[in-house]
């Protein structure tokens, strides 16, 4: 009578349908994406990053065409900060002692590396919950690093080592180049300084074969049980990835 909307039966009944709707136009927006992606060959589209809420408020029509609204109460959301129901990986917060340090770094134009560029995709895909592709990246990561270490781009060894690489005459492994070489070259192993990373790392190796061989996001530990990695297990590899590199980067 005052002109309002009375939502004690219409919230209700459109509150039970919202959730399979939901559910359907977020399938139907992954398969626009991939066509946008993989069809019209547009790369920067991201199907996974995707949550049901981002559909929680939709307008209702009848075959009719007649408009219901909402069907309820509007909601409102806030993305979430990467980190803040997981681990953190690396993420930093903002503060007000960075000041200095952020402009002077906006002074120049800062030349990203390619593993950095990586190790920053296998994050995002952490985040976003995509397991194969970070369990890939990070591997890229630790066999970019580790090859530069031991082989400069321009200099001998490095020519050398691409030549023999290339005529598919050398054969070694990234697990090789931080244990027994890096001993004899860099007078310790990542094995001894850090045996659970190094055993992260390898593991991290056995899986990306698997998933690189077979499609399998599986591996098989020392004890040879056949292991799925969950989120938990891949953030800790990461963690292992970055200190390795941090132990790298100090020989």
């Amino acid at each position: 009578e005052e002109g309002g909307k009375d939502y004690s039966q219409v919230a209700p009944y459109f509150n039970n349908l919202k959730v399979r709707y939901a559910e359907l136009a977020r399938r139907y927006y992954q398969r626009l994406i991939r066509y946008v992606k993989y069809e019209m060959r547009q790369p920067f589209q991201n199907e996974k990053q995707i949550n049901e809420d981002h559909f929680s408020n939709p307008l209702w029509y009848d075959d009719k065409g007649n408009n219901f609204g909402s069907g309820g109460h509007y909601y409102f959301l806030v993305e979430p900060m990467p980190g803040v129901n997981g681990k953190l990986l690396g993420v930093k917060t903002l503060k007000s002692e960075n000041c200095t340090e952020l402009l002077n770094y906006l002074q120049y134009d800062v030349e990203i590396e390619l593993y950095e560029e990586i190790m920053s995709d296998a994050q995002s895909a952490i985040f976003s919950r995509n397991i194969r592709r970070a369990i890939f990246e990070m591997a890229i990561v630790c066999e970019l690093f580790t090859k530069r270490k031991y082989f400069s781009k321009g200099g001998i060894s490095g020519l050398a080592f691409d030549y023999f690489e290339d005529k598919g005459k050398l054969k070694v492994t990234v697990m090789e180049l931080i244990s027994t070489v890096a001993y004899e070259v860099l007078g310790e192993s990542y094995k001894d300084y850090s045996p659970d990373d190094y055993r992260n790392v390898d593991y991290l190796f056995r899986c990306r074969n698997k998933v690189a061989h077979r499609g399998e996001v599986v591996f098989k530990d020392d004890s040879a049980t056949l292991i799925t990695p969950d989120l938990n297990l891949v953030e800790c590899w990461y963690d292992s990835v970055g200190n390795l590199l941090n132990w790298l980067d100090s020989k």
